[in-house]
């Protein structure tokens, strides 16, 4: 069981899966982004639906639409990452990539959407020379146990 997150990867590659499971996923050529700081949460969530009924006065609750959100990305600039330069190449194009992290344990979590709003950080004198980015997810996550 991983306990905590140093040893995570996370993996780019310009495409989409021709079917959204893993063998999907393992058909693809992954590139691993370098010096990756921090990858935010990942997962659905899911639009609230209400309806109050009159006869009791009650509001119940079903879950609606569901939305993979933005998953915020940050790394240390590393000039020359073959991963970065597909971060940077496809951020804000509309074009689908496809992402994996892999955990420190083996499990590996799979999931595609588009990049948008490559960034530099603040400057500052106690900052690093980095890059920010987010990940905009399309599907569902696909999670291969290791």
């Amino acid at each position: 069981m991983t306990t905590i997150s140093i040893g995570s990867t996370l993996h780019v590659v310009a495409a989409k899966p021709a079917t959204e499971n893993a063998a999907g996923y393992d058909a693809l050529t992954f590139v691993e982004i370098g010096e990756i700081v921090s990858i935010g949460a990942i997962g659905d969530t899911s639009e609230d639906v209400t309806v109050t009924k009159l006869k009791d006065g009650r509001t119940e609750h079903f879950n609606g639409a569901k939305d993979g959100g933005s998953v915020p990305v940050a790394a240390v600039r590393e000039s020359g990452d073959a991963g970065q330069v597909i971060v940077e190449a496809n951020a804000n194009t509309n074009e689908t990539c496809s992402f994996m992290i892999v955990d420190p344990n083996g499990d590996e979590f799979y999931f595609y959407g588009r990049l948008a709003n490559v960034q530099t950080p603040e400057r500052t004198a106690s900052t690093y020379e980095g890059l920010t980015f987010e990940m905009r997810r399309n599907s569902g996550t696909v999670k291969v146990t290791a």
